[in-house]
């Protein structure tokens, strides 16, 4: 078996903990879509846009900062645990200030936020919520880089767990409407992070060290901007659907970009695999590595293009299934984002590659510009097609920042991507996407949809053949990529 077979093998636990983590939103939407408004997803997805804007700001970047220091010192416990430590202290503290500014100050947020003051206590607790899951992804990032996937993947789904059970029980036994996942949100994120800090205590020195601590702000703080107008850049967009449209529209563009994100939580669940292997390579720093990095991300990318394509192709009957008619405008939502998340994939390498490079000031530039032109596209789009033009305008504005970025990103260090390959993927992928819209567009009988998707999957499926995907996971294969 190669090496990367084998690490696939390995990764296949963070992608079970993946499919339950992502399985369970979706296993709620029949349910809470019967209950809840478009109106109230509306309102929660805004108020998770204040919570993902606040939070980022409270973490000061310092999640990449500690992920990356985290190899610098791994091989000495005491300093393992001050870094550790240290992060953890500076952000609950952090967290804490930002929480009582949003609390004191919930119902002006809501009103701008939401448009509608009322909705105060679900902008804090939204807040509150996000604060705790960021606390969490540094025990998960430690749990990663100490490669033990049982425990990261027992943790995951004990979350998902309570999740489900507490949000079930508060939305459809005790009915308090859209609060409800809120509140699921918070419990269950506050008992499994207690419960990770008992674990982690047992077996790492506490520790504080302000030259840690510094050494992690030098490399968050630059973040910041990048922060900043990559929230405005990644949901600049429901903003604008609120503002433009109604919050009705929020809500099924929210639901749609739910089901879409399965690709963004999916090829996170594979990050956990290749991000670890690719900065070992990075810092081996041999004449061999760029082209090692790339021939092993090229089966990666195989992968979550096919999770993307499933997801492109059987977005309507998902949706029909899932959801009652007042949903059904997701549909198109869905296929549009799915590219969209799809491309993400990208750019989770060339971020690996500019913080390596400690070009994160660079990154910060050049998500601000992001930012800049997904508002650019967003406006006119919105205007002319709604929600459905907010997700064509996020794809568009991608496209054009991700070229900038994966360009720059090269030039600070070369990744040897077999362009080759990953073109005949993508084309594919691409093709298909904008088929179907045109085929539903122009109302084409379903059955020849069909026919269709199921070309398409065995066009696909070639594809795999003709790059040797299926030959370099075979278990008898001789080929070494990492």
């Amino acid at each position: 078996m190669t090496s990367q077979a084998r690490q696939f093998k390995s990764g296949a636990i963070y992608l079970f903990a993946t499919l339950v983590d992502s399985v369970v939103p979706v296993i709620t939407l029949p349910i809470f879509t019967r209950i809840l408004s478009v109106e109230d997803y509306g309102a929660l997805a805004l108020a998770q846009v204040y919570a993902l804007f606040a939070g980022g700001l409270a973490n000061v970047g310092l999640n990449t900062a500690y992920n990356r220091n985290y190899f610098q010192y791994s091989q000495d416990k005491a300093r393992e645990g001050q870094l550790f430590f240290s992060t953890i202290l500076f952000v609950v503290f952090s967290s804490c200030a930002f929480g009582l500014l949003t609390f004191l100050w919930r119902e002006p947020l809501s009103a701008f936020v939401i448009r509608f003051p009322h909705y105060g206590e679900l902008l804090f607790w939204s807040f509150c919520g996000n604060c705790l899951i960021n606390l969490r992804l540094y025990f998960l990032t430690y749990l990663r880089n100490k490669d033990r996937p049982k425990q990261y993947v027992a943790n995951t789904i004990l979350l998902s767990g309570l999740n489900l059970a507490v949000s079930l029980y508060c939305v459809v036994i005790l009915r308090v409407g859209v609060m409800g996942i809120v509140y699921a949100q918070v419990i269950s994120s506050l008992v499994v992070l207690v419960f990770l800090a008992l674990q982690l205590r047992r077996e790492l020195p506490f520790g504080f060290s302000w030259m840690m601590l510094t050494e992690e702000l030098k490399i968050g703080a630059p973040l910041l901007p990048m922060i900043i107008f990559g929230v405005v850049g990644n949901h600049f967009d429901k903003y604008m659907v609120g503002l433009l449209s109604t919050v009705g529209g929020v809500g099924v563009y929210s639901v749609g970009q739910k089901i879409a994100m399965l690709i963004f939580t999916f090829t996170t669940s594979l990050q956990n695999v290749f991000s670890p292997q690719i900065y070992k390579k990075m810092f081996d720093g041999t004449a061999e590595s760029p082209a090692e990095i790339g021939r092993y991300i090229t089966p990666f990318a195989y992968i979550v293009a096919l999770m993307a394509l499933l997801l492109v192709l059987f977005a309507e009957e998902a949706v029909w299934l899932l959801m009652p008619p007042s949903f059904y405008g997701a549909i198109d939502i869905i296929i549009l984002l799915s590219l969209f998340y799809t491309l993400l994939f990208f750019g989770k390498i060339n971020g690996d590659q500019l913080i390596y490079a400690k070009k994160t000031m660079m990154t910060s530039v050049i998500i601000m510009g992001g930012a800049v032109v997904n508002v650019i596209f967003n406006i006119p789009f919105i205007l002319k097609w709604g929600a459905v033009g907010a997700a064509g305008a996020t794809l568009g504005s991608r496209v054009v920042t991700g070229g900038i970025v994966f360009k720059v990103a090269q030039h600070f260090y070369r990744v040897g991507w077999e362009y080759r390959k990953l073109g005949m993927i993508f084309a594919i992928l691409f093709a298909a996407a904008f088929l179907l819209l045109i085929l539903r567009a122009w109302a084409v009988p379903y059955p020849l949809r069909v026919v269709v998707k199921i070309a398409v999957l065995g066009g696909y499926g070639y594809v795999g053949f003709k790059i040797g995907f299926f030959h370099a996971m075979s278990p008898f294969s001789k080929r070494k990529v990492l």
